[in-house]
């Protein structure tokens, strides 16, 4: 039973991350001796660093305690060249420019802008003893935000992919299910609302699968390939949707392959179950067999065109199960 609904799961979780990371960044610049103005600084940062999966907010960390100290090198630079109060903008001006410039190339530098300015602000090398606790606390609040991310329910975005694509997948069985009740003439129902959502989840875990950045070699990899795989199954169960896009009936009165079509839409739907992870996936045997019979259903109507594209579309369809069932059994093994 899931304890947290699934639309409330990401704000609670994003909500404790932030939460334990500003506490721990609180905590720890006091227990440094950081001077207290710049307690704030940590805090916020520290709430800036976690987002919705491992890899955004390592990349997002990273970046920020780079654009820190990059910041600092900066801000200190300026204040020792243009020193005094009479070349504050100038300060500003350049350390803007100087950062703004970097963030244009590497956007997650652009936080090194608050660092460096906070640091210009000063006009004596003398009194940087504030600045420097400033910037050192917004290093603090990155990683004590990161490790609150990385130690308090994370997900990595691998596994908030899978969600997704078991959703599209979910979707593939929808589709055939559709379809071959037209062909089989148990009914139709419009598709529209399916390719829609369909589209949506697999757009979703194609961004974050791009967006991966841990452990890319191990187990992620079977995930970053379920996306196309899913895909390549949609476009097959598409060509089923021109058949029964046709006028009139495509299959007639072919009593024995509207039987075997029925048997491929049980036997692949069983077999599209969405995976789990960890879990052992169901054999594509079964619906590999069943499609066989289906294609031999259609050798008595091989001059028939329907029959042509419904036999390629089956042995499309076969190859693609194929795939899958190499991919659900490497994320299995790896989870």
């Amino acid at each position: 039973m899931q304890i947290v609904p699934a639309k409330l799961r990401d704000p609670i979780r994003l909500g404790l991350q932030s939460a334990i990371g500003g506490i721990a960044a609180y905590l720890i610049c006091r227990w440094v001796g950081l001077n207290q103005a710049s307690w704030s600084w940590g805090v916020i940062s520290a709430l800036f660093v976690a987002h919705q999966n491992l890899d955004a907010t390592a990349v997002a960390a990273a970046g920020r305690i780079g654009a820190a100290l990059l910041g600092t090198v900066v801000g200190l630079a300026t204040v020792l060249a243009f020193g005094g109060e009479d070349l504050t903008l100038l300060r500003l001006a350049v350390a803007a420019i100087l950062l703004n410039g970097i963030a244009t190339a590497l956007p997650n530098f652009r936080f090194g802008v608050v660092a460096a300015v906070i640091i210009a602000l000063e006009p004596d090398p003398e009194i940087l003893g504030g600045a420097i606790d400033r910037a050192a606390a917004i290093l603090i609040g990155s990683v004590t935000g990161a490790a609150g991310a990385f130690l308090v329910w994370p997900e990595s975005a691998a596994k908030r992919a899978m969600r997704p694509i078991r959703a599209a997948i979910g979707e593939c069985r929808n589709l055939l299910t559709a379809e071959v009740e037209v062909l089989t003439g148990d009914g139709e129902r419009e598709l529209d609302p399916i390719h829609r959502r369909f589209l949506d989840n697999i757009r979703t875990a194609r961004e974050l699968t791009d967006g991966m950045r841990l452990h890319r070699t191990a187990e992620n990899m079977p995930v970053e390939a379920l996306v196309p795989a899913v895909l390549q199954l949609w476009h097959t169960l598409i060509i089923l949707d021109r058949l029964r896009e046709r006028q009139g009936d495509p299959l007639g009165t072919d009593a024995p392959l509207k039987d075997a079509i029925g048997e491929v839409r049980e036997k692949v739907c069983a077999f599209l179950e969405p995976p789990d992870s960890g879990e052992a996936t169901a054999h594509a045997d079964p619906a590999r067999a069943a499609i066989d019979r289906a294609i031999d259903a259609t050798q008595a109507r091989r001059d028939d065109e329907d029959a042509r594209a419904f036999t390629f579309a089956l042995r499309e369809l076969d190859s693609d199960l194929e795939k899958l069932e190499e991919l659900f059994r490497k994320r299995a093994s790896t989870a």
